[in-house]
């Protein structure tokens, strides 16, 4: 869940296509891993969590709150030196 979120905020903040594209991913990527773990649970009768923890919330809170340049170091540090338009 909590992937799904930043790859959403990644997708909606930037203004750097590749940013913007590693957000989509998250979505995608994160979208279909959570179907086949409800999949899997479901059949084994285990109940997964509805929403996100504190800790999660957190997570999101920062990337919802930072600047272009340190959401690319968040998402991918590597990507850190890249220079926003």
């Amino acid at each position: 869940m909590t992937e799904i979120q930043l790859g959403q905020i990644a997708k909606d903040k930037s203004k750097n296509d590749d940013v913007k594209t590693f957000g989509q991913k998250m979505i995608d990527d994160h979208t279909k891993a959570g179907d086949a773990l409800k999949q899997v649970a479901t059949q084994k009768s285990i109940t997964l969590p509805d929403k996100v923890n504190a800790t999660q919330k957190a997570t999101i809170a920062r990337f919802r709150n930072c600047q272009e340049k340190r959401l690319i170091g968040l998402i991918c540090p590597r990507w850190s030196r890249i220079t926003p338009p």
